[in-house]
C-alpha cells in the first residue's frame, strides 16, 4: 500500500495525484500515532531521539500538508 501511494503521487491524472498525496500524508499521521501508542512495548526498538524526530517530523509535515490543502487551496472542497 505504501509503495502504491508513492507511485500514484506521479500519476497522469491530477485527481489521482491529490488523493494519493493526501493518503500518504494521512499514512504518516497514523504511523506516528501507532508508534506513540506502542512506545512502551518491550519489542519496540524505535526509542532513539533520531527515530522519534523522523517519525514525528513526518507526521508534522503530513498534518501541515493536509491543513494547507483543505484550508488554503480548497482543492478537496471543489472536487
Amino acid at each position: 500500500m505504501f509503495l502504491a501511494l508513492i507511485a500514484c503521487k506521479h500519476h497522469v491524472n491530477d485527481k489521482a495525484q491529490r488523493i494519493s498525496r493526501a493518503g500518504f500524508a494521512g499514512f504518516c499521521i497514523v504511523h506516528a500515532l501507532l508508534h506513540m501508542n506502542l512506545r512502551n512495548d518491550p519489542l519496540s526498538s524505535f526509542n532513539t531521539p533520531l527515530s522519534w524526530a523522523l517519525i514525528l517530523g513526518c507526521a508534522a509535515f503530513g498534518l501541515a500538508y493536509l491543513c494547507a490543502e483543505v484550508m488554503g487551496s480548497g482543492r478537496f472542497k471543489n472536487n
